[in-house]
């Protein structure tokens, strides 16, 4: 079955469009500090009302307005970075990896007792079908290595009750 090339290449784009940064971009930066300045510009008016009004006097007005237009770089750069700090939460709880909370990832260790194909021989949670489990055995078989070392007397007798002669 051959999937159409149109297809694939949708579905690329899809996926190269869910890794996109949620870095602030210059332009990024742009957009905001304009959204920052029109908000500044809506304050400024109503101030302005307020100055013609005569509730407020031209000096206190001019004040105010530079407060407000001198704030519009710091309300920019708020706006994108918490646009960012939004996207890296939703992200964050859906599970998905994130510069600042990667997930781990668990690899096997040789013995390990978790998440391990590698077993020491004997260890008791080997299994017949992966081959670990323990063949030798020296408590049931009754033969211990080393158990006669130095009792060999009178050239190859194993034991010095005289049961077994060299002949």
């Amino acid at each position: 079955m051959k999937i159409p090339a149109v297809f694939v290449l949708a579905l690329f784009a899809a996926v190269l469009c869910s890794c996109q940064s949620t870095v602030p971009t210059m332009a990024d930066m742009d957009r905001y500090y304009k959204e920052a300045e029109r908000r500044a510009n809506v304050h400024v008016a109503e101030l302005a009302q307020q100055r013609d009004s005569g509730q407020m006097s031209a000096e206190e007005f001019d004040y105010r307005a530079k407060l407000l237009r001198d704030d519009i770089p710091r309300k920019a750069n708020d706006m994108a970075w918490t646009r960012h700090e939004l996207a890296q939460s939703e992200m964050r709880a859906q599970g998905i990896p994130t510069p600042d909370a990667p997930v781990s990832v668990g690899t096997p260790q040789v013995g390990g007792m978790q998440g391990s194909f590698y077993r020491q021989p004997g260890d008791p949670s080997g299994n017949q079908s992966n081959g670990n489990t323990r063949v030798f055995t020296p408590a049931i078989s009754g033969f211990t290595p080393g158990a006669f070392a130095g009792q060999a007397v009178n050239g190859g007798s194993l034991s010095t009750s005289g049961l077994a002669t060299g002949l």
